[in-house]
């Protein structure tokens, strides 16, 4: 018996009753095992696992793996013949659902309704009809798959099996005046004028074969030339729309420092002193040099 059901008896600690039990050699007896008789073993294979756990009072699990450890074939009672009537409700319904109402097992009512040539039912699909084919593209899909209790997916897919347009399209046709814009100016700036992206635009674009428009930064000009080096950097992008960056590399590309004209300095009033603004580079010593030939 278990330790702890002879410990009890013999009003003794269980730890005492394994030490002894283990000093002696003796292997341990669980409660829920039961050692399979000569008798009990003959029962197997000649019933159902099943029906021979209930005979033996024994699980099911433990019946099939003495079973299987004994190399006994399990008992499969042949199968009853598929009647005219049973073959009819295949495919009605789902596999499960058939197997339920007919009293046999999922694989062989899948077996039989393959056999057939019977397709699996799927709750989920449901067969268009002529009149729901007639409604798509009458609206939005959205509104039309309310309307069939279908989803939208589903409503969009079939529209566009059948090749019919959507009645809703979320992106507008091109028109020939826009078309025309199209390499006349950036894609960002026509893209902010017509409300659409710029990735449209530039797509469009490519497709018509148009070259690439002008980009954001315009080209140097005589006229932008001449205001380098004549007054302070951060005035040049006011009056060219150049950025500053580019205004200072373009002077220092053209003009070297030398021939700078220095900017004079504004006085402040009442202080006699020039305001602490520090002069780009090079204007410092055109400016020293200046003083120099002056006072020449």
């Amino acid at each position: 018996m278990p330790d702890a059901d002879l410990a009890r008896k013999l009003k003794r600690s269980v730890g005492s009753v394994r030490s002894q039990r283990v000093l002696q050699g003796l292997a341990y007896r669980h409660r829920r095992f039961r050692p399979w008789t000569r008798e009990e073993e003959q029962i197997l294979g000649a019933q159902t696992d099943r029906e021979a756990a209930r005979i033996l009072g024994r699980g099911i699990s433990g019946v099939r793996a003495r079973r299987l450890s004994l190399g006994i074939s399990s008992p499969t009672p042949p199968a009853p013949p598929w009647t005219r009537d049973e073959e009819k409700l295949l495919g009605t319904d789902v596999d499960e659902v058939v197997a339920q109402r007919l009293g046999r097992g999922l694989a062989a009512v899948r077996a039989r309704r393959s056999g057939l040539g019977i397709p699996k039912r799927n709750l989920k699909f449901r067969p268009w009809t002529g009149a729901e084919e007639r409604l798509l593209g009458t609206a939005a899909d959205g509104e039309i798959a309310r309307r069939l209790n279908r989803s939208w997916n589903a409503v969009q897919l079939h529209r566009r099996r059948l090749g019919i347009p959507d009645a809703t399209p979320k992106r507008r046709r091109w028109t020939a005046q826009e078309e025309k814009l199209l390499g006349t100016m950036p894609d960002y700036v026509l893209a902010k004028r017509l409300g659409v992206s710029q990735v449209s635009v530039q797509v469009r674009r490519v497709k018509l074969g148009r070259l690439k428009p002008e980009p954001r930064h315009r080209r140097w000009t005589a006229e932008d030339d001449a205001f380098l080096g004549t007054i302070p950097d951060e005035e040049v992008p006011k009056r060219t729309g150049h950025p500053l960056s580019s205004v200072r590399a373009r002077r220092a590309g053209l003009i070297p420092p030398a021939a700078a004209v220095p900017i004079p300095r504004k006085r402040i009033h009442g202080s006699g002193k020039s305001p602490t603004t520090k002069l780009p580079r090079g204007w410092a010593a055109v400016s020293a040099q200046s003083k120099a030939d002056a006072r020449c």
